[in-house]
């Protein structure tokens, strides 16, 4: 990298920040966004979000490897599941490390740094400072440089201020943006109660004044100093987006460790695309998730956009210098005083020696490390051995593995034994059996084992019988919610519908006592829905008109549930992770994907992907990457006579279930990485769906290739029963007729064929009655048709009405589901 292009760029900046014509600064300001990176720096040396800290603590821990859980459980969830089991004040505890106030109170000497300074002569000159830091180093430096504090109009932390900006974005000038909070305003006041640091509280309606905000204030010119850009559901998500006519543009400063590393400037949309990694964030490390979103945000940002890689505090000093050379008298407007004060401050290499001088000698080597374990370990002391163990084994149950989801089952039963030591036995077994039951539910998930789910299903009744008898409708609603779960799995809809309608009609009655079962509402009306949709066949192929508007009437009665959900969810935020509003709007696409409103189904998984990926739910990924292939292939297949729109969508199809496969670990597009089967009726859903897609889109040849030949070992119907033990014969049909038209073989193509003309003719009555039995009938006809066999009889494959052979009464039940509805609506009047 030249001098000259590093010098040319240190100029263009220097004219934004500090303009020839001083009017034109307050016109427009330069944002700064800064994030934990700048309070790293000596002499601050302060603690990044304490989460690994607390995690080395947990002993059922120790075992799984720290890289693993930091991958699956993001802070903001972490410090959720503590609050969740300890409360409040002790949950928050691990986060008074980030407190610069507390710990000064505590005897902890910490001293802003020359980025803190030279942020806060920015304030001075009327440019802008968002920050997601909590801690009050900027303010500090402020005080110190301008001997006075910054107003509290200044400073803005609560969602109100921030909607002040939204409105009036020209208010900002000189404004420090804690934009997730702040510990203290800058004269002291205790403002903890404006941290954002759950996940609950990103996922709710408050983050729209967050997002508000940043979208006003894109339209000036962006620097980014010391931040992750991790924070995917508010500042990301406007960064990342496509930019308007008045966005302006974005300087990257990407620290680089080396002191003598010159710097390194990278420009171009091409080359951030080239760089930015399409595969689902939440399969990627925690680490490579900051580098990834940075590439995303540079490319959307095109041509202006600017990538520096170098050292930050070398960028402070060179940028100080540059603007100290300035003869405009308004870019260097501090007094003599404070000039002598700041100037050592931003000297390069011995900032760090000469800003302990200039702050009367703070050694910070000395106690913030100390500082910070003495926070971690006031923490985990305040732990209990049950709060140990279930923060544990919840903390395990999101590592997406079989074998962590046992483990997890097993923490949580010795938390429950330690707790019911001498209490009422019969309790504690009903807990022992509810924990039993939804470990059955989650393996089943991943390869369905009929005893197991059966056993489950008997452990869930033993322990609603206890909990029915003693009255506890808490522990009655959840345990209603976990069997409802495992009848749907096995198949028993009937009673799943049952337990689901009673569950909500309990929540209504428990929520004047205790409002919190809103949560308990919010994922009973949206079980409830999928119990229902689940019994339904897909409307558009239905050939009986009076019945195709009967059914739709009751999908769309069981989306208006899922909408209350979402705002249940919206006004509440997200409290139970992978059990939340991430499964709502995956359960409403479901539904209208299911009615044939594939736009509708569309926008629906894609908030369910980029939230599930924020999130870090590697399973929610899978099911919301799944389904949106689905929903995209249909368009594809709707969109025909259209080549432009059906190519488009053909490939936002593969695209999406290559991703639904990387959250498997399945590589099929990579031919030296071995498949192994392992979650069977996972990967072959999965892989049937990404198959036939890339059949009916033209996909790559080596990848149908390869594909193939993994999905034949399952065309064996005894095989095939090992994995979906019921109505077997029917996926074998449906994989058979897509493997038929794959086939180029011709004999080969003929046998499949034939195979399933063969199995249809036994099975002809219960596929006649089976749900979607008629619908993929005449699909298989159709694949089979496409690959026009000369010898097959094609005759053997009449045309059939679709008609929906259902037992249960529609208009009753889209009547049960309409005064759920209107009851739920009538109780959220009351509460908004």
């Amino acid at each position: 990298m030249s001098d000259i292009e590093l010098k040319t760029l240190y100029a263009e900046i220097r004219q934004k920040i500090c303009p020839e014509n001083y009017a034109t600064r307050t016109e427009n300001p330069i944002v700064f966004l800064v994030g934990a990176g700048i309070s790293v720096n000596p002499p601050c040396n302060l603690s990044i979000f304490p989460q690994m800290e607390c995690i080395s603590k947990l002993s059922s821990l120790q075992q799984i490897s720290g890289d693993l859980i930091i991958n699956r459980v993001r802070p903001e969830f972490f410090f959720q599941i503590l609050q969740h089991h300890q409360g409040q004040e002790r949950g928050f505890l691990p986060l008074r490390v980030l407190d610069t106030h507390y710990a000064k109170q505590r005897g902890c000497i910490i001293c802003p740094n020359a980025i803190h300074y030279f942020l806060a002569h920015m304030l001075s000159l009327g440019h802008i400072v968002v920050s997601t830091n909590f801690d009050g180093l900027i303010e500090d430096a402020y005080y110190n440089l301008n001997g006075k504090a910054l107003i509290n109009d200044s400073c803005l932390i609560y969602d109100n201020e921030l909607d002040r900006i939204s409105k009036k974005p020209q208010d900002a000038n000189g404004c420090l943006i804690k934009i997730h909070g702040s510990f203290y305003r800058p004269d002291g006041a205790d403002t903890k109660d404006s941290i954002v640091t759950l996940l609950s509280q990103h996922m709710s309606n408050a983050v729209e004044h967050k997002i508000n905000v940043i979208h006003v204030l894109r339209k000036y010119d962006w620097i980014v100093l010391g931040h992750s850009l991790r924070d995917e559901y508010d500042i990301y998500k406007v960064l990342s987006s496509t930019p308007d006519q008045f966005t302006n543009g974005i300087y990257w400063i990407k620290h680089n460790s080396d002191l003598n590393f010159s710097g390194m400037i990278t420009k171009g949309a091409s080359v951030f695309l080239s760089k930015w990694n399409a595969q689902p964030p939440a399969t990627q490390s925690w680490k490579d998730v900051s580098a990834n979103n940075m590439y995303k945000i540079l490319h959307a940002y095109g041509d202006k956009s600017v990538l520096l890689e170098i050292n930050t505090m070398k960028f402070i000093e060179n940028l100080w210098k540059c603007i100290g050379l300035q003869s405009d008298s308004n870019c260097t407007n501090l007094s003599d005083d404070n000039q002598t004060m700041f100037a050592p401050c931003i000297s390069h290499p011995d900032s760090h020696r000469l800003c302990m001088d200039m702050n009367q000698g703070c050694d910070t080597r000395l106690n913030i490390q100390n500082y910070t374990k003495s926070i971690i370990d006031e923490w985990y002391s305040s732990l209990t051995k049950v709060e140990e163990l279930n923060i544990s084994a919840e903390i395990l149950q999101y590592c997406n593995k079989s074998e962590y989801d046992i483990a997890a089952c097993n923490l949580q039963k010795r938390a429950i034994n330690l707790e019911f030591i001498d209490s009422d036995q019969r309790l504690r077994n009903a807990r022992l059996d509810i924990c039993d039951a939804k470990c059955a539910y989650k393996c089943g998930q991943r390869h369905f084992q009929p005893s197991l789910i059966n056993e489950g299903i008997e452990k869930a009744k033993n322990s609603l019988d206890v909990f029915i008898k003693q009255g506890n409708l808490d522990e009655s609603i959840y345990t209603r919610s976990v069997l409802a779960n495992l009848y749907r799995l096995n198949g028993n809809l009937d009673l799943a519908f049952k337990q689901e309608s009673i569950a909500i009609q309990e929540c209504i009655q428990l929520l004047n006592v205790k409002p919190e079962t809103v949560d308990d509402l919010a994922e009973s009306l949206r079980h409830l829905a999928l119990t229902v949709m689940t019994a339904l066949p897909d409307i558009p192929p239905l050939t009986d008109l009076s019945q195709k508007k009967e059914l739709t009437g009751l999908l769309e009665a069981c989306s208006n549930l899922c909408l209350l959900s979402l705002t249940i969810y919206g006004m509440r935020g997200n409290q139970r992770g992978e059990r939340g509003s991430n499964q709502t709007s995956n359960v409403l696409g479901l539904i209208y994907l299911r009615m044939g409103e594939y736009q509708k189904a569309n926008d629906c998984f894609s908030i369910h992907c980029n939230d599930a990926n924020a999130s870090r739910f590697i399973r929610e990924s899978h099911q919301g990457y799944r389904n949106l292939g689905l929903s995209q292939l249909a368009l594809a297949q709707e969109m025909t006579s259209d080549k432009q729109l059906h190519c488009k969508y053909c490939n936002e199809a593969i695209s999406s279930f290559t991703n639904c496969l990387r959250c498997l670990d399945i590589r099929p597009e990579n031919a030296d990485i071995q498949f192994q089967w392992k979650d069977k009726s996972l990967q072959l859903n999965s892989l049937y769906n990404y198959f036939k897609c890339l059949v009916l889109c033209c996909g790559p040849k080596d990848v149908i290739a390869r594909v193939s030949s993994w999905l034949k070992e399952y065309t064996d119907e005894v095989k095939l029963q090992q994995i979906i033990p019921k109505d077997t014969w029917h996926e074998q049909c449906r994989l058979l007729s897509i493997l038929c038209l794959a086939e180029d073989d011709e004999s080969t193509a003929q046998y499949y064929a034939e195979k399933v003309s063969e199995i249809y003719r036994l099975k002809w009555d219960e596929m006649l009655k089976h749900k979607f039995g008629r619908q993929n009938y005449q699909e298989s006809r159709k694949l089979i048709q496409l690959r026009n066999l000369t010898g097959f009889d094609y005759e053997s494959l009449k045309n059939v009405d679709v008609v929906w052979s259902g037992s249960f009464d529609v208009s009753k039940i889209t009547t049960e589901l309409n005064d759920v509805y209107r009851k739920v609506s009538d109780y959220l009047d009351t509460i908004r």
